[in-house]
């Protein structure tokens, strides 16, 4: 998951509870449960599923977003 602008919030299943703010990038396993949601100041976040994109079209998202120095 992508969080592009404003912030977020992620909740794993253990109940642990971590604030994002733009730009940030969670990874989770098949099979975690993870929650998300937006703060009061919105934000906009895309979702990505491992099998919808190559590994190739995965870091090209990540350097248009982080610049092409994040991706290595």
């Amino acid at each position: 998951m992508l969080v592009q602008e404003g912030s977020c919030w992620v909740q794993r299943q253990d109940g642990a509870r971590e604030n994002l703010t733009a730009k940030a990038v969670v990874t989770w396993e098949p099979g975690d449960w993870v929650e998300y949601g937006f703060n009061a100041d919105g934000g906009k976040v895309e979702s990505y599923w491992q099998d919808d994109l190559s590994y190739r079209e995965r870091m090209a998202i990540f350097a248009e977003v982080f610049g092409p120095d994040a991706v290595s």
